[in-house]
């Protein structure tokens, strides 16, 4: 019985005391009595913090580490600078449909979500490994402070990703039917739309890491990994890359199509042709952004395989420090501006940016002139040069 595992003896806790002295002296020989079985326990949980405890301080007293962290807590803020900047500045008019600018505004919103929680890890990491530490165990976490704020954040990184997935469908719609598309804009489909992708993005985070998580006193770092959720989390990672694959897929696949789309010259001609050129220049705008997002997510999830074959001795603080170099989701919210304000920066404030061009413009309607009237109606194609010229030219958010 001395090699019996622990839980197996926790099942004597249920003998009754009713036993005869015999049963009794056999058993308080041979199987821990109910307060040894409690104070054992008890002892488990004390060196499992103490252990937490030992990890957390051993981080605070690297350098290496406070470095990438103060850096990291930096970019973060000049992130959630730069976001506020892009929409002040540029707004959402680019993007040109309604309903895209509303799935877009949901990406900003995640992206500012998943930022904000990031920077409160780093500066609670900041704040608690400059501490003199005086106090016993003064370096840990606590345990439901540091899980659900990795929680949250990691939850609007999935806000991103379901968003741009639903950007892409949205695009790939517009490829295939651009006329339909162009005609659509319905608040139900937006609003359903964005509930939809937050709902999902929280459902997916917490339904996957938080059942069976045991809860202890203290934690040495932020992370939603357990020893409970070790599979379920590799499944979140597997689901995230596959995001990221469809995503890029999806829009380049609608952009192939866009390129090579032939528009018949019918009733529909202007409609069609306004909608691939703007199809065309959005997704253009919109992937430079998204493999910047496939790269940081990819970096961050396949850092731990290679973990092994870059450091030679594992310690908590070669594990820190390396978790913290390969982790650059929270960066996005720094590129994902920059590269905006550099595709944008020729743009006219206020206005369209999905113009069709001089020459497109004048092509347009000398094709549509050249129409006989019988055919279209001149008041038909007047009228349609005007929508055209209302789109390109004072079309506003």
């Amino acid at each position: 019985l001395a090699a019996t595992p622990l839980h197996s003896c926790l099942v004597s806790l249920g003998t009754p005391r009713s036993m005869d002295a015999r049963a009794v002296e056999t058993s308080s020989s041979l199987i821990p009595s109910l307060n040894t079985q409690a104070r054992r326990e008890m002892e488990l949980w004390q060196f499992f913090d103490m252990n937490s405890c030992d990890i957390a301080e051993e981080l605070a007293h690297s350098g290496t580490l406070k470095t990438i962290i103060s850096v990291k807590t930096v970019l973060c803020v000049l992130g959630l600078i730069s976001i506020t900047l892009l929409l002040k500045r540029k707004g959402l008019s680019w993007l040109a449909h309604p309903h895209t600018q509303c799935m877009f505004g949901v990406h900003i919103f995640s992206t500012y979500m998943a930022t904000v929680f990031y920077l409160c890890c780093f500066v609670t990491d900041l704040i608690r490994f400059t501490m003199s530490g005086d106090e016993e165990c003064a370096y840990a976490l606590p345990f439901w402070f540091a899980f659900t704020s990795r929680l949250f954040a990691v939850t609007g990184t999935f806000g991103q990703l379901f968003s741009m997935a639903a950007i892409a469908l949205e695009r790939l719609y517009a490829s295939i039917r651009p006329v339909s598309y162009e005609s659509l804009n319905s608040q139900l489909m937006k609003s359903t739309g964005s509930v939809g992708v937050l709902l999902l993005s929280f459902g997916m985070v917490f339904g996957l890491c938080v059942p069976g998580v045991k809860w202890p006193e203290f934690a040495a770092s932020f992370t939603i990994r357990t020893v409970e959720n070790q599979q379920r989390f590799q499944w979140l990672v597997n689901v995230e890359v596959l995001l990221e694959l469809f995503v890029l897929f999806t829009f380049h696949f609608s952009l192939y199509l866009n390129f090579r789309k032939k528009i018949s010259e019918n009733n529909d001609y202007v409609t069609a042709r306004y909608q691939v050129s703007s199809n065309k220049k959005v997704i253009v705008l919109l992937l430079p952004i998204f493999w910047t997002h496939f790269c940081c997510i990819f970096v961050t999830s396949f850092g731990l395989v290679i973990y092994p074959y870059v450091t030679p001795t594992d310690t908590p603080v070669n594990h820190g420090v390396f978790l913290e170099m390969v982790a650059l989701a929270p960066l996005y919210a720094v590129t994902m501006p920059l590269i905006m304000f550099i595709s944008l920066r020729d743009k006219r404030p206020g206005r369209s940016h999905l113009d069709l061009g001089q020459a497109d413009h004048f092509a347009t309607l000398e094709t549509l002139f050249d129409k006989k009237e019988e055919e279209t109606g001149l008041v038909k194609v007047v009228h349609e040069a005007i929508t055209v010229l209302e789109a390109m030219f004072c079309c506003k958010v």
